[in-house]
């Protein structure tokens, strides 16, 4: 049995995989029916998603509060990557670009100081840099 998606009922409607490749390069779909890519490995295609699911929450929280939700990005193992990017988008919405450079600079450096101690750091660190060079 499938994991809820936030708003979900209690039964899961089927499901495909999100991700996949072709001809070597990997993509992936969205609820809405959207694809997105290629970009040149998984790893890329799992943090534009993360990207993609972060930038729509934040939208989503500008007209609505109370609509963050643990759950997002659990489906393809990703919620800790939306959870740094949501993180990102909503301190650059506060303080601005420059303050949210500062912000992920001070946030790499404290995962690497605790890294042992803070699950999928790497992932973490890489997805913020990701953010800082093409968002």
């Amino acid at each position: 049995m499938g994991i809820n998606r936030f708003g979900e009922e209690s039964h899961n409607p089927f499901r495909t995989k999100r991700f996949y490749a072709v001809n070597g390069l990997w993509y992936f779909d969205t609820r809405e029916g959207k694809q997105f890519g290629p970009y040149r490995d998984k790893g890329e295609a799992e943090k534009r998603l993360a990207i993609f699911i972060a930038q729509n929450l934040h939208d989503l929280k500008e007209g609505r509060v109370g609509i963050q939700s643990p759950d997002h990005g659990v489906q393809d193992g990703i919620e800790h990557l939306v959870e740094e990017l949501s993180e990102y988008f909503t301190f650059r919405n506060i303080q601005g670009e420059t303050a949210t450079l500062l912000w992920a600079q001070r946030r790499i450096k404290d995962l690497t100081a605790n890294a042992r101690g803070i699950p999928n750091s790497q992932e973490r660190i890489d997805v913020i840099q990701y953010a800082m060079d093409y968002l």
